[in-house]
């Protein structure tokens, strides 16, 4: 985008996993992207600062963890630069018991778990709201047949974490978090995986039931393929409960009641909403901030993670319809992100971005 915008762009993947981006480089080449225009460099704490001070660099953009992206941001605007740090996040999915069963379990799984729960949409709590609690032993079912192998086996459901630390991490939590008072369904450690393998960083699925807000489940977020449940009585007490949560990243809910969307759509105190949506990022430049972080509020930072909610629609769908195709944006306008095959629309008294399936009333 920065590319299309007329700047050009200089790229910094983790130095953990530099290969898609690398890849992605050498596609942009092949396609005749003229040299100069996008750039990589490689490295940790200097290939950070670099970017951060140098001049010819305007705007930082940065996803990651609250540490580096605090510093990023603070070191980025004392040089005068507009920076955009997205932070650390704990999305939750919270299912009412007027959901579709099948489709809300397939998206509850694939969002969990999908990309071995790295990636800062994932979604590691799930709010179960009354009888839908009942759900709980179908997830585990679901949960359990999915195969973890090396990500280039064609079969392969769950790949392995990204490194020994970040995996000796998740175990730890999950061990930490049952001492706390979590029952352990689902116990994703020492997955049996394809023969030469047995030394990889792999975790399998993992579940953990009865977790509160003290939890280190909880609180923590994890980066791994590990989903903690909590169950509630009402609406009301599940809004209150990711309201309550420091994380405003995304949030979905799972109901067939337009009135009960419409209410966690307003009520939410979360930057991104999916409705019967499990991954809500209908557009990349809202709020996806801690909100006890200064950045939620810093005037500087404003200028670039603007505050306006986006929303992302869908019919229950059955798992694995296309996702988004296109959107409109206008500053401080509604705006409609279209699926395939829906319509365009803008409606005067919403300030949020929407993904709406053709047919959805609006």
């Amino acid at each position: 985008m920065a590319n299309v915008c007329g700047n050009t762009f200089v790229m910094k993947p983790s130095e953990r996993d530099p290969g898609a981006a690398m890849i992605l480089a050498d596609l942009a080449q092949q396609a005749g992207l003229p040299a100069g225009v996008l750039n990589v460099i490689h490295g940790a704490h200097d290939a950070v600062n670099f970017i951060c001070d140098s001049p010819a660099i305007k705007t930082i953009s940065f996803v990651g963890g609250n540490a580096a992206g605090e510093y990023i941001f603070a070191r980025g605007t004392a040089k005068g630069k507009r920076v955009q740090s997205n932070l650390g996040a704990k999305n939750h999915g919270t299912i009412l018991p007027d959901a579709d069963k099948e489709s809300t379990l397939n998206a509850l799984v694939g969002a969990a778990f999908g990309a071995a729960g790295q990636r800062c949409m994932a979604l590691p709590v799930a709010v179960f709201v009354g009888e839908s609690r009942k759900w709980i032993p179908e997830l585990k079912e679901r949960a359990a047949k999915l195969k973890v192998a090396p990500g280039h086996m064609p079969d392969a459901d769950i790949g392995p974490m990204i490194s020994p630390e970040a995996k000796r991490r998740a175990e730890h939590i999950i061990a930490e978090s049952v001492k706390q008072g979590a029952t352990l369904l689902l116990d994703g450690r020492g997955p049996k995986v394809p023969a030469g393998y047995e030394a990889g960083n792999f975790l399998g699925p993992t579940i953990l039931t009865g977790v509160d807000a003290a939890n280190i489940a909880y609180r923590e977020e994890i980066f791994g393929p590990v989903l903690a449940t909590v169950e509630v009585d009402t609406l009301d007490q599940a809004i209150e409960l990711v309201n309550a949560n420091p994380y405003g990243n995304g949030t979905a809910i799972f109901t067939g009641s337009g009135a009960a969307a419409r209410k966690y759509q307003y009520e939410i105190d979360v930057g991104q909403v999916g409705i019967n949506v499990p991954i809500p990022v209908p557009l990349p430049m809202f709020r996806c901030v801690p909100r006890t972080s200064h950045l939620a509020t810093a005037p500087v930072c404003r200028a670039v993670v603007c505050s306006p909610q986006a929303v992302a629609f869908d019919r229950m769908q059955p798992a694995g319809r296309a996702g988004t195709c296109g959107s409109m944006q206008a500053e401080r306008r509604p705006a409609i992100v279209c699926r395939s095959g829906a319509v365009h629309a803008l409606r005067g008294d919403l300030s949020t971005a929407m993904t709406v399936d053709a047919g959805t009333a609006i």
